[in-house]
């Protein structure tokens, strides 16, 4: 129960219709029970991902107008951030977002109408009120009656198909390894190891690096210092002298939101310049450098 909350989870499936989280009642109220309807409820309907969340003044639903469905056999983050008024889902990091930079310098315009929803909290209830175990995957409940908890609807029990991996609730990574409680489940994602294990060369890959892939395809990323299809030879490193250089002209355009770059260098000079990457008019740079400041105490 705090003020401001962050959960995110990342899952992969190919089913169109399954519950990921939720976490409310199972069981009816007793009659001198003192209710407390509150839950959370995120779950995939016809491709598209919804949530439902109840601080027990009311449901608040909340569904991004996706193009594209997630049950695509490829893995996709749901992050959800709400405080005591509000609530914010955003879906793989907003990736799908339409920008628009302008040449005048004004600040760019977004629209996240594609990968992000967000909603008011019925008043007056500020907080959510969990004490029942979280659920993953499906739902374990008992006959639950809307009227009892004052629900507009009852979150449906779909059972989810696929996997579920880095549940990170404020910063607390859950390990999913070892739930209380299981049913129809088991450690790791069997669909994406096969894809890992199909070729010899993906097979070698965890001696140089990691295999990572979703239900279509798979490949190696390989560890710093070693390069190849299945991360097996070894880089080259390159001297530089004074006023020496590399230049590389990418043959492909990079992802606007992320971008991965790495690399290993040993060097006995306090000032450095170790990379850098612009656009063609070095309007729009990154510079990796290494600079020794001295700090004077009087």
């Amino acid at each position: 129960m705090c003020e401001n909350s962050h959960l995110s989870v990342e899952f992969i499936t190919r089913k169109g219709d399954g519950v990921i989280l939720y976490n409310g009642p199972i069981v009816p109220p007793e009659p001198e029970e003192l209710l407390v309807p509150d839950f959370i409820f995120l779950d995939i309907e016809r491709g598209q991902l919804r949530l439902m969340i109840n601080f027990g003044s009311g449901t608040l639903e909340l569904r991004p107008r996706m193009r594209k469905a997630v049950d695509d056999g490829e893995w996709h983050r749901v992050d959800i951030f709400w405080d005591t008024e509000t609530v914010r889902l955003v879906v793989d990091n907003c990736r799908s977002a339409d920008i628009s930079e302008l040449e005048d310098g004004s600040p760019p315009e977004m629209d996240l109408s594609s990968c992000e929803a967000s909603g008011v909290v019925p008043l007056f209830n500020e907080y959510l009120n969990l004490n029942t175990p979280l659920q993953l995957g499906g739902m374990h409940t008992h006959d639950l009656d809307p009227l009892a908890f004052n629900w507009e609807q009852i979150p449906p029990p779909r059972p989810f198909l696929g996997c579920i991996r880095n549940l990170v609730m404020n910063s607390q990574v859950y390990d999913l390894a070892h739930p209380g409680l299981s049913r129809g489940s088991e450690p790791g994602c069997p669909q994406m190891d096969e894809a890992c294990s199909e070729s010899e060369s993906l097979a070698r890959c965890l001696e140089h690096g990691t295999c990572v892939g979703n239900f279509v395809e798979a490949k190696c990323q390989c560890h710093p210092g070693w390069t190849g299809p299945a991360c097996l030879t070894p880089t080259v490193p390159t001297t530089f002298a004074k006023q020496s250089y590399v230049k590389y002209a990418l043959s492909f355009e990079p992802d606007r939101f992320t971008t991965q770059m790495q690399l290993r260098f040993r060097t006995r000079d306090e000032h450095g310049e170790l990379f850098r990457v612009s656009d063609q008019h070095n309007r729009e740079y990154a510079i990796l450098e290494i600079k020794v400041c001295i700090l004077l105490g009087f």
